[in-house]
């Protein structure tokens, strides 16, 4: 693409972020569109990110995804949030009004969208979802999955004080007490995913080798459907054991797909092609 000076900037920021796919995926989309705009990535270190975003809104950055460690923080300092967003208390995707930024968070409707596109007919056949972990990434995909009409969602974590305080959060989003909602303690992994249909990694276990995570799907729905949220590697440890047992195993590649192609409709009032963005992750060398 050519470079002018109304060339519009958007991008991704995060610590680390040299690894990030979404300036491949961003700039793919915003190419096929024809937008005169360029998607970069900011990396700025945890005490510089107030000063960084708000140089960032003062510069005309009309965009950004924002990952770890900065979601919180971009959520704080928001002018104007959506309820998700209020309520977890973090943001994946800013919007520059002319006041400042407003925060949005797609992360669970990107990974709706995979699923959407990947497992089909999963919404029909998912009445129990079991989410390992309870930190931000599994808040970050609740709405969604409440959205979904699971029937009972379970989580799994280490940490009790963490797991009673996701399962009220979730039950303050569901709104409703026909979703059965609770946790399980980490030595209770089998109790937690007999019979479930979706079982989501969202821990970062798996993100490399030195940390893998494999389990016994025997007693889950005979269709699971074993997703996990890393992408790091091509297939983790847990999607081999899962691929080994004849459940569909499926990475978070497509959710980061999914969450920046509503990230795109957001900034852009379009929905981009998923297909064409999944292809061009899935088909780079890495």
């Amino acid at each position: 693409m050519k470079i002018t000076a109304s060339t519009e900037i958007y991008g991704v920021m995060g610590n680390p972020i040299r690894h990030s796919l979404s300036p491949i995926l961003q700039n793919g989309w915003l190419e096929e569109a024809g937008y005169n705009a360029v998607y970069l990535a900011f990396e700025p270190k945890m005490e510089q990110f107030t000063g960084a975003l708000n140089g960032l809104a003062l510069s005309q950055i009309k965009g950004l995804n924002v990952t770890a460690p900065f979601k919180n923080t971009a959520a704080e300092l928001a002018v104007t949030k959506t309820e998700d967003v209020a309520i977890i208390g973090a943001a994946n995707t800013l919007r520059l009004s002319p006041i400042g930024y407003d925060a949005h968070n797609t992360d669970g409707k990107g990974l709706a969208l995979d699923l959407d596109n990947r497992a089909e007919n999963w919404r029909e056949q998912t009445k129990i979802i079991t989410i390992l972990g309870a930190g931000g990434a599994a808040k970050g995909i609740l709405s969604a999955l409440i959205a979904a009409g699971a029937k009972e969602i379970r989580f799994v974590g280490r940490d009790d004080a963490k797991c009673r305080e996701i399962v009220e959060l979730a039950k303050s989003l569901a709104k409703s007490e026909a979703i059965i909602i609770h946790s399980y303690g980490w030595e209770k992994m089998a109790q937690a995913i007999a019979d479930a249909d979706l079982i989501i990694n969202a821990t970062p276990i798996g993100q490399s080798h030195d940390n893998s995570l494999s389990l016994d799907f025997g007693k889950t729905a005979a269709k699971a459907i074993i997703y996990d949220m890393t992408y790091a590697q091509k297939e983790s440890d847990l999607l081999k054991s899962a691929k080994a047992q004849n459940r569909m195993a499926l990475n978070g590649i497509g959710m980061l797909v999914g969450q920046g192609a509503y990230a795109f409709e957001i900034w852009f009032g379009q929905l981009p092609d998923f297909t064409k963005g999944f292809e061009r992750l899935i088909n780079m060398d890495r």
